[in-house]
């Protein structure tokens, strides 16, 4: 061996070879332990997974891994194969270049890995390196890894960088979206709320970054106007719930001093805006602004009810007593009582969705099915208390008195569920009179007697009583004096028309052609009916079904079933037959159908069909209507079925009853719908018709009938039968209606012999 060689070899064997196995010894003890330091100094094996992501340690393993080989091939001296000429040289050494270069990477590797320990061991360097990479879900996640350490650690510069570069990734994430609804990740929603716990359970020093804080006010935009997601209402929410659990009282003043700053400064009302031709050009921006404030008002609403849940009143009257301005203004609670009693009515049952309140601001220990309707009573009850806080303030409020009632609506409905839902205030209100606790923690006197008339205010309950009062007398006034639709009536007078034309229209089939005069003669009237008279106004307080067709359906029955019960009254020799027999035995009449019809009542003649009774068809021209070997058959199904049900009358065609329609009475003047029949019908409003409305009056002892109605429909039938007839009466037999035996087919004769 060469001298040059033997000192290679001593390079390799006294330099390299000790580094690799020196450095060896320390990265891989160093390495575990940082990794076990990691884990035991943040309470984080996100951090630690973070670090084994690191390129700086990934290198170093490779590297490790690689000089172990180069060491490797080092010791095996394999012998050159080849002749390469002027590279023997090089090949011959390669494994020596190898060594010596891996080692000085080894070195170098050993040296950045030592840096990116500080780096980890430091938690403000560690987050000056994961910002960098924040926009990777799982750097973020390292992130509050480090936000929760910071506040466990209370170590307040890194609280302080925290707090910024969250808020900072809030605001980034918000830019360029105006207007939009903006949904944050759900992870970034779950590192707020741990956070907040966490907060919630340490123990804070007195300069502690947390202490009395919130991190909720990152939710609130004051630069892109965006607009605030149900997901993060029901963050902020949790988060509410957290700290009023928590007895963090600190904190929720804190939220409410910026909830009340983003409503005033960020939330304001649109202003309108008016083209030449003064309409309004900003309509929409402005609804959807009204839309953004009343979804603010009422989360924050929701938390004054859930105060009143939790009899946190000491905590409920710093909120509602805090302001930021001088005269006082409140933002987050009514300034007079119409705002409170606006309010009021605004937390009723939701239509659409039964579980609004529930879904949105869900109670503790709050079960049951009347889950969603308990968190609006703990809504109204908050609003009570805001009720009584109006005695506290000053009454003069810009001009005018904060005690002033509110603009009653106008329509009945909703005049009528003020009606109700004040009496629910009524009720709240003295039961937050009774309640001294909480009189006395949120800072309210006694509301004795003494203490109205020193203040010259009237007493709350009598007050809601005068509005109560007001209230019924508008109800009372509009439903009195409102006029009858004549659209409705209109309406009401075209389905009557229709429905009793064609109740009438398959009677003219069986009515006798010939005019003749008899003293048998029965006459079905039409109808009058005195009705609420709201259910054929436009403004109505509740729903009226079928307010246009019930009393025309009435005259319709009442047509049918009086035509069949005059069938029943006339002469007739009649037969209790079985079902089967009831064909045979007009076989045995021997009927010619130029001279005889056949009228039955309530005959389901499917069967008969279906059973192939022989000669029965049915008439394609009329709906119900049969002919048996060409006798013409017309059949009602309407009828007085214990009188003439199921039964099949055989009579002559000169024999038939004749139906006339003769005018209507004059006693009032109806509207005539029909020259033919002379149909009329009319609405009377017994408010404007006073000499209709004192005739009802003096008939039903003076009741008051000015909120009423008169609806008439006039029909005046006349239904005549000739004295001396010859009928035969066919009727089905029931062993369940029926008593006694049924006729023996060979009972019935011919029509002649009768």
């Amino acid at each position: 061996m060469s001298l040059d060689q033997q000192h290679l070899d001593s390079i390799a064997k006294d330099i390299c070879v000790p580094f690799i196995a020196g450095i060896l010894a320390i990265a891989v003890p160093l390495i575990t332990q940082t990794i076990g330091a990691i884990d035991t100094k943040y309470s984080s094996t996100r951090l630690v997974k973070e670090f084994y992501k690191e390129n700086t340690y990934r290198n170093s393993i490779y590297v490790l891994i690689t000089s172990l080989i180069c060491v490797l091939l080092w010791l095996l001296k394999i012998p050159r194969v080849f002749d390469l000429g002027i590279l023997n040289g090089i090949v011959e050494n390669s494994s020596l270049s190898l060594l010596v270069i891996a080692t000085i990477v080894l070195i170098i590797y050993l040296f950045r890995l030592v840096k990116l320990i500080t780096i980890y061991y430091d938690p403000e360097k560690l987050l000056i390196r994961l910002k960098k990479d924040y926009s990777n879900i799982e750097s973020f996640q390292a992130i509050s890894e480090l936000l929760y350490f910071s506040i466990n650690q209370e170590n307040q510069p890194l609280e302080r960088e925290l707090e910024t570069f969250i808020s900072e990734c809030c605001t980034d994430f918000r830019k360029n979206k105006p207007n939009e609804v903006i949904v944050y990740p759900d992870k970034f929603y779950d590192l707020i709320f741990e956070a907040n716990e966490r907060i919630c359970l340490h123990k804070k020093k007195s300069l502690s970054t947390y202490i009395n804080s919130t991190q909720l006010y990152i939710f609130f935009d004051g630069y892109n106007n965006t607009i605030i997601s149900d997901n993060t209402y029901s963050t902020i929410w949790r988060c509410l719930r957290q700290q009023i659990e928590y007895g963090e009282e600190e904190m929720i003043v804190n939220y409410w001093v910026f909830a009340h700053q983003h409503f005033e400064l960020n939330l304001h009302q649109i202003n309108q805006v008016y083209n030449n031709s003064y309409e309004v050009t900003n309509q929409k921006e402005i609804d959807k602004r009204e839309h953004e404030r009343e979804r603010f008002l009422e989360f924050h609403y929701a938390l004054g009810g859930f105060l009143m849940y939790k009899c946190k009143f000491k905590l409920l009257g710093r909120l509602i007593k805090y302001t930021s301005s001088s005269p006082a203004r409140y933002c987050l609670v009514p300034e007079t009582m119409t705002d409170v009693i606006n309010r009021f009515m605004k937390i009723k049952e939701p239509i659409i969705d039964p579980w609004h309140f529930l879904r949105r601001y869900p109670f503790p220990e709050n079960v049951g099915v009347n889950r969603d309707g308990t968190i609006r009573m703990w809504m109204k009850k908050y609003v009570g208390v805001l009720f009584l806080r109006q005695y506290t303030l000053n009454n003069n409020y810009y001009g005018g008195s904060r005690l002033s009632f509110p603009n009653l609506p106008i329509n009945l409905s909703v005049l009528n569920f003020w009606e109700q839902e004040l009496v629910n205030l009524r009720r709240y209100v003295d039961e937050i009179q009774e309640n001294k606790l909480l009189l006395t923690e949120i800072g309210f006197p006694e509301f004795k007697d003494q203490w109205f008339e020193t203040n010259n205010k009237p007493k709350p309950l009598d007050l809601i009583n005068e509005i109560i009062n007001i209230t019924k007398k508008k109800f009372d006034e509009i439903k009195t004096t409102q006029p009858v639709s004549k659209e409705k009536e209109e309406q009401f007078k075209e389905i009557t028309k229709d429905t009793v034309l064609n109740a009438i229209k398959p009677y003219k089939l069986i009515s006798n052609k010939n005019e003749f005069e008899s003293e048998k003669t029965w006459f079905l009237n039409g109808v009058r009916q005195i009705v609420d008279k709201t259910a054929f106004t436009d403004n109505q307080d509740i729903g009226y079904l079928y307010f246009d067709s019930s009393y025309a359906n009435l005259v319709a029955t009442n047509y049918k079933l009086g035509i069949s019960e005059t069938f029943y009254s006339i002469p007739k020799k009649t037969y209790l037959l079985e079902r089967n027999e009831i064909f045979d035995a007009i076989d045995k009449l021997k009927i010619s159908p130029e001279e005889f019809i056949i009228v039955t009542f309530g005959v389901n003649f499917s069967d008969y069909l279906q059973s192939n009774t022989q000669g029965l068809t049915k008439n394609k021209e009329e709906e119900d209507n049969y002919k048996y070997k060409n006798v013409e058959i017309v059949n009602f199904q309407t009828c007085q079925t214990p009188l003439v049900g199921n039964t099949f009358f055989i009579l002559k065609l000169d024999d038939l009853p004749l139906i006339k329609h003769n005018k209507a009475n004059e006693k009032f003047k109806l509207d005539e719908l029909d020259k033919e029949t002379h149909l009329s019908a009319k609405v009377f409003d017994l408010y404007k018709e006073n000499d209709i409305r004192k005739l009802i009056e003096d008939e039903h002892n003076s009741k008051d009938f000015k909120k009423s109605a008169l609806v008439c429909i006039e029909l005046n039938t006349e239904i005549r039968w000739k004295e001396n007839i010859n009928c035969f009466c066919l009727k089905v037999y029931s062993q369940f209606w029926d008593r006694g035996t049924p006729n023996k087919l060979e009972d019935v004769n011919e029509w002649e012999s009768e």
